[in-house]
């Protein structure tokens, strides 16, 4: 679960790499959020991009131990 959710939160590596890559190829909603941020100064929309991956990412964690609940039940 740890796992997952820190792969959603990937900002270093394709930041470094390639910035977004040609034509946004490898844009990921943290990249959005930090230009939105500190690019063009829009707070407000970085925080609400911010909240959606919130919700994205307690969205992936709850089904992630459902599944792995229902598994270990079944067991």
């Amino acid at each position: 679960m740890l796992t997952t959710i820190g792969t959603l939160k990937t900002f270093e590596l394709p930041f470094i790499l390639t910035k977004g890559g040609p034509d946004g190829a490898t844009r990921l909603l943290s990249i959005d959020i930090i230009d939105n941020l500190f690019g063009q100064y829009k707070f407000g929309f970085a925080s609400a991009l911010s909240i959606v991956m919130l919700v994205i990412v307690l969205a992936v964690a709850f089904l992630q131990n459902k599944i792995l609940r229902d598994r270990e039940h079944a067991q």
